[in-house]
């Protein structure tokens, strides 16, 4: 989209010469994070000569380290570092705001997949995203129009379907719960928890009949489930 840079968030295999060379021997150092400072690593990494595309990666990569490791906070600092070099990468971006999400900061992981969604209005893995915090939060109505702008991109799979038919339950719109629930249904009738919630909505709108029908389906699938 324009102007917006991407950094392709590489794995090791797919560097090469210098940068790949330079991985292997970092992640080695990676292995005793935990009793290192961050004066210290940054210290080793100020040891080479690493160009803007090169850095970033090198702190995209660290900043994985950390999440592996469960060092939220570190791992957030390097990404955002990572940002410095590049800061309209919808890919950085992307993982930061999992970082904050990982770390319980809601509002911070919300504004991240905001700028992401202002650079890229298409990017259905970060609309998805959002629609998913907004339901945790609690912003029902919010959260429909990530989804439904999901679906309006051609993307309506059946659990986005289905998250829609949670959220119109939550806000107590039972006909368009059933509508969405039976859509998601339609796409993949295998999903237990599909019917579960169906069987919810409508024992909430009192038709006990079809709750109990759908209730009886959801443990059919379950029961395969377990037996597979």
């Amino acid at each position: 989209m324009g102007n917006t840079k991407n950094i392709d968030i590489k794995t090791e295999s797919e560097q090469g010469g210098y940068l790949f060379g330079f991985q292997l021997y970092f992640s080695r150092l990676m292995m005793t994070v935990n009793r290192l400072t961050d004066r210290a690593v940054s210290s080793y990494l100020r040891l080479f000569e690493l160009n803007g595309d090169e850095s970033a990666q090198m702190d995209i990569y660290t900043a994985k380290n950390y999440v592996r490791k469960g060092m939220m906070d570190k791992a957030i600092a390097s990404f955002k570092k990572a940002l410095n070099n590049n800061p309209e990468s919808v890919d950085i971006l992307f993982e930061l705001g999992k970082a904050y999400l990982e770390e319980g900061k809601l509002d911070e992981a919300q504004a991240t997949f905001k700028k992401i969604l202002e650079l890229d209005p298409s990017n259905v893995t970060t609309l998805k995203e959002m629609g998913k915090l907004l339901v945790f939060k609690g912003d029902y109505k919010e959260s429909l129009d990530y989804y439904l702008k999901i679906v309006t991109l051609g993307q309506d799979t059946s659990d986005v379907l289905y998250r829609i038919g949670v959220a119109y339950d939550y806000l107590k719109k039972y006909k368009e719960a059933v509508k969405y629930f039976s859509k998601a249904i339609d796409k993949n009738p295998r999903v237990a928890r599909y019917y579960h919630n169906l069987g919810f909505t409508y024992e909430s709108m009192g038709d006990r009949e079809k709750a109990v029908s759908c209730f009886k389906k959801a443990l059919e699938f379950e029961g395969a489930k377990k037996s597979a």
